[in-house]
């Protein structure tokens, strides 16, 4: 009977362990008054698993299956908090917060503005951020933008979170705008962190968003690039190679990409050489009524008699390396600098780092 209830002892002590393993947990600190801070949000990057300090500050997480995982701290009255991960299994035992009690005064009268350009600022702001869905993409909490334009660059910052509602791929999303500019070109950039949390549905809606989740993951990077690594690429929808730029900025293809040029690594993890730009081109996308200049064979464009071409995308690496996990996923994405249509990719087709497609084929 003793040694049974030593065995059952052992047992939960084993699965105590696994299980502390698994989970992420500290103490959030005011840094200038020592209190704890109660009800800020703790969630991994872009995706769907996140959870709230307790009164006293505590806050426990699940780990997430990610590279490259990257927790992110926020809280109205503290400056966020992004806390890389990688390598990392433990947190330390507290964590100092910056109390978010300055705002510069430039911004605030660069963003002022009558009613007609604010609308203005705001129209160009969310067709370029949300996308061509628009409709079906909805900003809860504008009043929180402050919009306003230096060297005829439109700038965008938040006061909060952006709270988003995708009806197109049904989620929620809680989204910390870092940084928004829309160039007098029309080129788009933008970086943040989001929160993904599913709408609730059922029958034909639950079916629909499905549907479009799956379509905007066969549009992403992440879906050639799984394809890619695990020789699945379907070469009659991509083109690949490596392209220079020109000086008047746009792209020349110089070299085809060969399935040989990957490398693969002994941890499963492969490489692409990228010490010019890694071209891909998705003939299942077009641009009709665009004609393709001469100088850009990277584009691939088809001389028919309406001159078509094709969402072209390209990735430098700093490192000279592209390194891909079997998911697809990027793993030294922080020396990856991107141009064309992934870096495009607006938010009305986000999907979280955690989303696991159905089982799929080429056909």
């Amino acid at each position: 009977m003793k040694r049974r209830t030593w065995f059952i002892l052992l047992f939960l002590l084993i699965w105590i362990r696994i299980m502390s393993a698994q989970k992420l947990n500290s103490i959030l600190v005011d840094a200038q008054n020592g209190l704890p801070v109660a009800d800020a949000f703790i969630f991994f990057a872009n995706s769907s698993l996140g959870t709230n300090s307790y009164p006293n500050g505590f806050f426990e997480i699940d780990q997430i299956d990610n590279p490259e995982p990257v927790l992110i701290i926020s809280h109205l009255n503290y400056l966020a908090k992004n806390l890389d991960l990688t390598g990392i299994s433990n947190l330390p035992d507290t964590i100092l917060l910056q109390p978010n009690n300055i705002m510069l005064e430039e911004v605030l009268v660069g963003s002022r503005s009558t009613p007609r350009i604010r609308k203005k600022r705001m129209n160009d702001f969310i067709k370029a951020f949300i996308g061509d869905n628009k409709g079906q993409v909805t900003i809860e909490n504008p009043e929180d933008l402050l919009l306003w334009e230096s060297e005829d660059t439109l700038i965008v910052q938040a006061s909060n979170p952006l709270y988003i509602t995708n009806e197109l791929l049904g989620y929620n999303l809680y989204y910390l705008l870092e940084d928004f500019r829309l160039y007098p070109n029309e080129d788009v950039k933008f970086e943040g962190q989001a929160f993904f949390q599913e709408i609730e549905s059922k029958g034909r809606r639950r079916a629909r968003y499905r549907k479009n989740r799956f379509q905007a993951y066969r549009d992403s990077k992440e879906f050639f690039f799984y394809n890619l690594v695990n020789d699945q690429l379907d070469t009659t929808r991509y083109k690949v190679g490596y392209s220079r730029r020109l000086p008047d900025r746009s792209f020349e293809l110089f070299e085809e990409f060969k399935s040989g040029q990957l490398i693969r690594e002994e941890d499963s993890s492969s490489v692409i050489p990228c010490n010019y730009f890694f071209t891909v081109v998705d003939k299942s996308q077009r641009l009709a009524n665009i004609l393709p200049k001469t100088n850009m064979p990277g584009t691939f464009a088809e001389i028919r008699p309406t001159a078509i071409r094709y969402q072209t995308s390209y990735l430098r690496s700093q490192s000279g390396a592209i390194r891909l996990n079997r998911q697809g996923v990027i793993l030294n994405q922080q020396d990856i600098e991107e141009f064309g249509y992934w870096s495009t990719v607006r938010t009305s087709a986000l999907l979280p780092h955690d989303y696991k497609p159905p089982a799929f084929n080429n056909d």
